[in-house]
C-alpha cells in the first residue's frame, strides 16, 4: 500500500479547517482489509465506556497490546512516552513529605507540578503519583490532560493517570505467563516472572482472576569508602541500586442477576531497594558522569515501599440508566534509610561541633498512609437530548510520619545538646473530603454537544506534630491545627462531530488544590524566611491554588481508520502556585505560594498503520510554563520557568511484524525513542542554579511469535543514557564538595536511569 504526500496533506488540511476528510480513492486492489485498521480503543475517562473520539479531552491511551509491544513494565517506561507529562524525583518534597527516595517522585501534566497536582488512579481508587504499580495484567493506561476536577476531585489539578486492570472473564478460562532473564551493564543478572489466570466457576455468573509477579533488577553503582585499617586505602562495594519488586492481585466477578455485577479485588505490592539508584551530578553541569560513588564511610542506603488495596465495585445497568458504586481501603507504608554522614558532618561543623570520625550518621523516615474512599454515581441515557452523570464522593485519609532520632555520637558529651539526637519528628495529618458532582451532555444539534459540569466540595485538614533535636534547636510541639475549605470546580465544553470519525472541541475547566499546614521550622531558618518575605508564623500555612485550563482540540481517524490523529492547543492560568520551597542553609523544606504562572502549549499524537503488520506512533508536546506574577514567599521572578518542567517532550515508536513461513511463525520488531527537554530544578539557589540537562531514551525488542507463544530479545536504554531524573531533597543534609576555587559548594545526588540492559523474555498463554 502506498500513501502519497498529497493524501496526507489533503487529510491534514481537512482536519485543520473542520471539513469532512476526503481522500483520493484507492484502487480496489489496495482497499484495506480489517487487519489494516488501527486497534479501536474504548476508554472510561468520563466514567462510562465510550470511544476516544467521543471524549472532548486531550488524552494519551496505551492499550494492552501497546503495553506488550513496547514492553512497558514500570512508570518510567510509559511516562517518557506521553507528551507534556513530566516527572522529577525530589520535585514533590515539602516539609517531611517527599524527602528521601521512596516517596520523592512528583508527576506534572501541562506544567502543573507539586504534591497532589496529578491524580493517580488504579481503576476507581485514588492512590499516589509517587507510586510505581507494576504493569502486569493491565487492560490499558489512560492519561487525561488538563484539570479533571469535576469528575475526579481536588487531586487532579493538572490531569489524571489512570491504570485500568483486567476484569475477570465470565466466559473463558485462560492462563498466561512470562519469564525473563537479562544482564545490566555494570551490574549482574536480572530476572523476573509473572502469571495471570482466569477461571470461570459458574458460566456467565462467577469468575476469579489471579495475578502474581516478581522481578529483580541488579545494582549497577559501585560505592567506595576509606578502609577502616588504613584511611589512605579505599575499599569498594558493588551492587547499589538493586531493585526488587513482588506482588499480585486476586479478583472475583459475580453476576447474580441480569445487569448486576459485583467485583471484589485485592492488590498487593512490595518494592525494596538495596542502595538507592542515585549518583552524584556535580555542578554546574548537573550531569551524571560516573556510576562510582565516593563516600566517606561504608554505610548502605535502602528503602521499602509496600501497599495494599482491597476494593469492591458494584454496577447495575438498567433500562436507559446505570448505577455504579466503588469502595476501597488503601494502605501504604514506605521506609527510607539514608547515609547522611557527609552533609550532616558539614552542618554540624557550621554549628560548632566536629563529628567523631569513622561513625556513620544515619537518618530514617517511616511514612504510613491509609485512605478510605467511596463513590456512588448514576448515569442516564439521553432524555429530550440530555444525558448525564451525577454522584457523591467521600474520602478519609490519615498520614503518619515518623523520623526516629538521628543519633550523633559525642553530641551530648560536647555540652552543646542534652543528648545525641540531631533531629527527630513525629507528625499526624488526617484529612477528609466530601463532594457532589455532575455533568450534563446536551445535544444542541445532531453533531453538536454541550457539556456543563460542576463539583461542589468540602475539605478538612488537621495536623499535629512534635519535633526535637539539635538541628531543631528545641522541642517544638505543634498543637492540633485545622483548616477547612469549600468551593466549586466548573467545566464547560463544546464538541462538533463532522462524522463518526472526526471531531473538534473547545473547553474551559477549573481545577483546585486545597491549602494546608507546614511543620514548624527551627530558628536557624528565620533569616531565609525573612529573605522570602515570610515569618515563622506565616510559614506555618499555605493557601489553596487553582487553575483555569482553556483548550482547543481535534481528533480524527483518517485513511479508512489506518491513521489516527489528535491535537490540542491550550493555555493554563495557575494562581497562588503551591510549590516546595527548599531552604538550603537550614536544609528544611516548606510548601509556599509562588504567585501565578501562565502555561501555554500544544500536544500532538499520531498513530498510523500504513500496511498490514506495521504500526507507527509519534507524539510531541511543547510547553512554555513561566511565572507571570511573583509571590511573597517565592524565590522565582516574573518570566522565570516553572520548576521541574521541560519545554519539549517527544516520543516515537515502530512495531513491525511479518510471517516467516519456514518457522510457521511471525517475526516482530519494536523500537521506541523518547526525548525529554531540560528543566529547572526546584532545589535552586541564586548562587548555584541547577538546570537539569535534557535526556534521550531508546529501547529495542525483536523476536518470534507462534500460536500463543513468544520469544524475544530486548535491549533497554540502548545507548546507555545517564539521565538526571531529579535531585533528592535529603532527610539529612545535602553533601558538599570543594570547587576549583576551593569554595564549599553543594554536591547534588540525583536519581538516574538504569544503564543498558540486554535480556530475553518468553511468553505463553493457553
Amino acid at each position: 500500500m502506498r500513501i502519497t504526500v498529497l493524501q496526507w496533506t489533503a487529510a491534514g488540511l481537512a482536519l485543520a479547517i473542520g471539513l469532512q476528510p476526503v481522500s483520493r480513492a484507492l484502487p480496489a486492489s489496495a482497499e484495506p482489509s480489517s487487519a489494516d485498521a488501527l486497534e479501536e480503543i474504548t476508554v472510561t475517562a468520563r466514567k462510562r465506556q465510550e470511544s476516544v473520539l467521543d471524549v472532548p479531552v486531550s488524552m494519551t491511551v496505551f492499550s494492552s497490546q501497546m503495553l506488550q509491544d513496547y514492553q512497558i513494565q514500570t512508570f518510567t517506561d510509559y511516562a517518557t512516552k506521553i507528551p507534556n507529562l513530566s516527572f522529577s524525583y525530589g520535585g514533590a518534597a515539602a516539609s517531611n513529605v517527599g524527602a528521601g527516595f521512596s516517596s520523592s517522585r512528583g508527576t506534572a501534566i501541562r506544567g502543573i507540578t507539586g504534591i497532589n497536582a496529578t491524580g493517580f488512579y488504579i481503576d476507581d481508587t485514588p492512590v499516589f503519583d509517587s507510586m510505581d504499580p507494576r504493569i502486569v495484567d493491565i487492560d490499558r493506561i489512560e492519561v487525561l490532560k488538563g484539570p479533571q476536577g469535576t469528575l475526579y476531585g481536588s487531586g487532579s489539578l493538572g490531569g489524571n493517570v489512570r491504570i485500568i486492570t483486567h476484569k475477570p472473564s465470565l466466559t473463558e478460562d485462560s492462563v498466561r505467563y512470562s519469564t525473563q532473564l537479562s544482564d545490566t551493564r555494570y551490574g549482574s543478572a536480572d530476572y523476573g516472572a509473572e502469571v495471570a489466570a482466569n477461571t470461570v466457576l459458574v458460566p456467565d455468573s462467577v469468575a476469579v482472576r489471579l495475578m502474581g509477579f516478581f522481578n529483580k533488577d541488579s545494582g549497577f553503582l559501585t560505592r567506595t569508602f576509606p578502609s577502616s585499617a588504613d584511611p589512605n586505602v579505599r575499599n569498594s562495594a558493588d551492587g547499589d541500586g538493586e531493585v526488587n519488586v513482588l506482588g499480585g492481585s486476586l479478583a472475583a466477578l459475580l453476576k447474580p442477576a441480569e445487569g448486576l455485577e459485583v467485583t471484589l479485588r485485592f492488590m498487593y505490592q512490595r518494592e525494596y531497594t538495596l542502595g538507592w539508584p542515585v549518583a552524584f551530578a556535580p555542578l554546574p553541569a548537573f550531569q551524571v558522569i560516573s556510576y562510582t560513588l565516593d563516600r566517606s564511610i561504608d554505610a548502605r542506603e535502602g528503602s521499602s515501599d509496600r501497599w495494599t488495596l482491597p476494593a469492591i465495585d458494584v454496577a447495575y445497568a438498567g433500562q436507559g440508566w446505570s448505577l455504579a458504586s466503588s469502595s476501597s481501603y488503601f494502605e501504604r507504608a514506605s521506609f527510607d534509610q539514608e547515609n547522611g554522614t557527609e552533609g550532616t558532618t558539614y552542618a554540624l561543623a557550621g554549628a560548632g561541633f566536629t563529628a567523631l570520625p569513622g561513625i556513620p550518621l544515619m537518618w530514617f523516615a517511616d511514612i504510613n498512609t491509609t485512605r478510605f474512599a467511596h463513590e456512588t454515581r448514576i448515569s442516564f441515557d439521553p432524555i429530550h437530548h440530555v444525558s448525564g452523570i451525577f454522584g457523591v464522593y467521600y474520602a478519609n485519609k490519615h498520614l503518619a510520619i515518623l523520623l526516629p532520632p538521628a543519633y550523633t555520637p559525642g553530641l551530648a558529651a560536647s555540652g552543646l545538646w542534652p543528648n545525641d539526637n540531631s533531629y527527630s519528628y513525629v507528625g499526624s495529618n488526617p484529612t477528609s473530603e466530601i463532594a457532589g458532582f455532575g455533568e450534563l451532555y446536551v445535544s444542541l444539534a445532531p453533531q453538536l454537544t454541550l457539556t456543563v459540569g460542576a463539583r461542589k466540595y468540602r475539605l478538612k485538614e488537621e495536623s499535629t506534630s512534635v519535633s526535637d533535636g539539635f538541628f531543631q534547636g528545641a522541642q517544638v510541639l505543634q498543637p492540633l491545627t485545622s483548616s477547612t475549605e469549600t468551593g466549586i470546580s466548573p467545566k464547560y465544553a463544546l464538541d462538533f462531530h463532522f462524522n463518526p470519525d472526526a471531531m473538534v472541541y473547545a473547553s474551559a475547566s477549573k481545577g483546585f488544590r486545597p491549602g494546608g499546614i507546614n511543620n514548624p521550622l527551627p530558628d536557624t531558618c528565620t533569616p531565609e524566611l525573612t529573605a522570602l518575605g515570610q515569618t515563622q508564623e506565616s510559614a506555618k500555612r499555605f493557601k489553596s491554588d487553582s487553575v483555569w485550563n482553556y483548550e482547543l482540540g481535534a481528533k480524527a481517524d483518517l485513511l479508512e481508520r489506518r491513521l489516527s490523529v489528535t491535537a490540542a492547543i491550550f493555555q493554563v492560568e495557575w494562581n497562588q502556585i503551591q510549590q516546595p520551597i527548599y531552604l538550603p542553609i537550614c536544609a528544611f523544606s516548606i510548601t509556599g505560594n509562588s504567585g501565578a504562572a501562565r502555561n501555554r502549549g500544544a500536544e500532538f499524537e499520531v498513530n498510523h498503520r500504513p500496511m498490514d503488520g506495521l504500526n507507527l506512533r509519534a507524539a510531541a508536546g511543547y510547553l512554555d510554563a513561566k511565572i507571570s506574577e511573583a509571590g511573597a514567599s517565592s524565590p522565582q521572578i516574573v518570566g522565570s520557568r516553572v520548576f521541574n518542567i521541560p519545554r519539549v517532550t517527544l516520543s516515537a515508536g515502530l512495531v513491525y511484524e511479518r510471517p516467516v513461513s519456514a518457522l510457521a511463525a511471525r517475526a516482530f520488531l519494536s523500537f521506541d525513542y523518547s526525548y525529554v527537554g531540560d528543566s529547572l530544578s526546584g532545589n535552586n539557589t541564586t548562587a548555584f542554579p541547577r538546570v537539569r540537562p535534557s535526556y534521550q531514551v531508546s529501547n529495542l525488542r525483536l523476536g518470534f511469535r507462534r500460536d500463543k507463544s513468544e520469544l524475544s530479545l530486548f535491549i533497554n536504554n540502548l545507548f546507555g543514557e545517564k539521565a538526571n531524573l531529579g535531585d533528592l531533597v535529603h532527610l539529612s543534609f545535602e553533601p558538599r564538595m570543594l570547587d576549583a576555587q576551593g569554595q564549599s559548594v553543594p554536591d547534588p545526588r540525583v536519581v538516574t536511569l538504569r544503564p543498558l540492559q540486554i535480556g530475553i523474555q518468553y511468553r505463553h498463554g493457553f
